[in-house]
């Protein structure tokens, strides 16, 4: 199916979006930012809140921080920024 639709937009009806991205390698950082849209109209509403949880082993996973401010940068769109401390191998 060919679509207009830009990649780096995502879209779901139904439960609640669980994304775990593996880097294959320790890496440090302490900040995920997510854009998002905000279009009531369009039934396009933004998340309750981004939480971020980081895993040495991939299987236990711990929470760093979640954040639900919406910073707008154009009319309907806009970033969740999601702080948290360095978190060290072997948490």
């Amino acid at each position: 199916m060919r679509t207009n639709l830009p990649a780096d937009w995502l879209g779901w009806i139904g439960d609640d979006m669980d994304a775990t991205i593996g880097f294959g390698k320790t890496e440090i950082f302490t900040q995920v930012k997510m854009h998002t849209l905000d279009q009531n109209n369009s039934w396009i509403y933004l998340p309750k809140y981004v939480e971020v949880l980081v895993s040495k082993d991939g299987k236990k996973f711990t929470s760093v921080s979640k954040e639900s401010t919406f910073i707008k940068d154009t009319l309907t769109s806009g970033f969740i920024s999601i702080n948290f401390p360095v978190q060290r191998p072997g948490i």
